[in-house]
């Protein structure tokens, strides 16, 4: 599939940039789209960066399982999440283009190269600056989630789903479970353990007053330093950004972390206040919203090799929060 997609890249850069591609760097890749740096000769630009993502028909929003809209991807999303974040006047790429590839299989967006590190790296990596880059951070979500809106979803519907979020959101916790159980991935005691937690709190459920814009990971950017200062360089994952439970997005940062035995410093949460109010039962739920991602990173690691560390250190947390 690499070889195939980087096979694509010189057309895409002569149409776009009229430029011819200098070199190809992989940068990432994985079971929602592949990401490659081109740097390019005697083009409009020296380089950019260009995402294939699956080009899979989309359903009508309607139509869509419950499980999609709490944690999925849209690639047509892509265009008015970003005019939303442009809006803000947050720093999203210059896009050049958009398209397909030629055998119609993936959609492709070419847009601005940005200097830096992933944030995520960056944290799990840890060292003796981490606090101020959590503290950069946090402003920046906290200015992503003032972007707000009274229902869920992705930001091109102009209406509601007709399924409650708090029903959405229970059917997918259940439905890990389940698919957990069914695989034999988690223990008969473990998923007992786990349905009782999501009982228990759902008796205290209240859904957010406001939908924030946001990835439900939290953030992802790249980041640079200068001196002794952080600096987010862009935010990427443009697609999967939508109006989401702002508690699950604060939820996925956390539990992240904490995956890699680090903790969120409280110069983020102090950051993130001045833009965006944390709900005042993000404290009581959080569990809760901890348990959706990790459940869904549980069953995709499953089917990836050389993840074993990881599935161990999702295992344990799982059976910490539920205490079983």
């Amino acid at each position: 599939m690499e070889y195939n997609l980087k096979e694509e890249i010189p057309g895409i850069a002569a149409d776009l940039l009229g430029g011819r591609v200098a070199n190809i760097e992989v940068m990432g890749g994985g079971c929602v789209g592949n990401v490659f740096r081109v740097a390019i000769e005697q083009g409009s630009v020296s380089g950019c960066v260009i995402k294939f993502v699956e080009n899979k028909k989309e359903l009508p929003y309607e139509d869509e399982p419950l499980s999609g809209r709490v944690i999925g991807s849209r690639a047509s999303n892509f265009d008015p999440a970003y005019a939303l974040l442009l809006s803000r006047g947050l720093p999203v790429p210059e896009v050049y283009g958009q398209g397909e590839s030629r055998d119609g299989s993936r959609r492709y967006v070419a847009m601005q190269y940005f200097a830096g590190e992933p944030v995520d790296g960056l944290l799990k990596a840890g060292g003796t600056d981490t606090e101020k880059l959590h503290q950069t951070i946090g402003g920046i979500l906290g200015r992503i989630h003032s972007i707000k809106r009274p229902y869920q979803g992705w930001a091109g519907m102009e209406s509601p789903y007709l399924q409650s979020w708090e029903e959405a959101f229970f059917f997918t916790l259940r439905e890990n479970v389940e698919r957990l159980s069914a695989g034999n991935l988690i223990s008969e005691n473990g998923a007992e353990a786990v349905s009782n937690l999501i009982g228990e709190k759902r008796e205290a459920w209240e859904d957010p007053k406001e939908f924030s814009l946001s990835h439900v990971d939290g953030f992802q950017g790249i980041a640079s330093k200068k001196d002794d200062n952080w600096n987010i360089e862009g935010i990427v994952d443009i697609e999967d950004h939508l109006f989401t439970d702002p508690r699950l997005a604060l939820a996925g940062y956390e539990v992240s972390l904490e995956l890699c035995d680090k903790k969120i410093p409280a110069s983020f949460w102090q950051e993130y206040s001045k833009y965006n109010p944390v709900d005042p039962r993000y404290r009581d739920l959080k569990d809760l919203f901890k348990l959706q991602h990790l459940l869904v990173w549980r069953r995709v690691l499953a089917d990836l090799p050389g993840q074993e560390d990881d599935v161990c250190n999702i295992d344990n947390l799982i059976k910490k929060i539920a205490s079983y």
